[in-house]
């Protein structure tokens, strides 16, 4: 089970630094660098290397907002793109997101990035860009945002959950 955490690069400092590996124990950490996040620090490369040998990977947050965009992608080698849920609300009558979606996920494979389609709330999203190529989902059609001890909870319960069952 993977657990996303959106974060600003200024705030890995060594405590949150820690942190993140602990939890990383528990469930596969991935570090969502925000869309409005303007990394001016060169030692964020060196921390991202540490966590990343550390078995945490690292995504682009809202891909096609702000600051996240292909040159990012180029320069901090992220593992995971995720695409802005403006692209996904209402792509099912809208034929300009559409095939802007379409060309992000030819980026993605052309790239080997995973890529997950935030903000999926009708089905209708869901299967066209299941159709598009798109193998990963995020959104209230499959479980509302929550806060992070509550996360911690449902962690506990299906470690339980897996572990009777083995």
């Amino acid at each position: 089970m993977e657990l996303h955490i959106n974060i600003y690069s200024v705030s890995l400092s060594p405590h949150v630094i820690e942190r993140l590996l602990v939890l990383n124990k528990l469930a596969k950490v991935v570090i969502e660098i925000l869309e409005d996040d303007v990394i001016i620090s060169e030692c964020f490369i060196y921390k991202m290397l540490e966590l990343r040998l550390n078995g945490i990977q690292f995504a682009i947050d809202d891909f096609g907002c702000g600051f996240n965009n292909t040159e990012r992608l180029d320069k901090y080698k992220f593992d995971i793109l995720k695409i802005d849920k403006k692209f996904i609300s209402a792509i099912d009558n809208n034929i300009s997101k559409y095939n802007l979606v379409k060309n992000i996920v030819s980026l993605s494979d052309a790239n080997n990035f995973k890529l997950i389609a935030e903000g999926v709330e009708k089905k209708e999203e869901f299967e066209i860009l299941r159709r598009l190529g798109v193998k990963y989902f995020q959104g209230f059609l499959f479980y509302k945002a929550m806060p992070l001890n509550k996360v911690d909870e449902i962690i506990f319960q299906m470690k339980d959950f897996v572990s009777e069952m083995s």
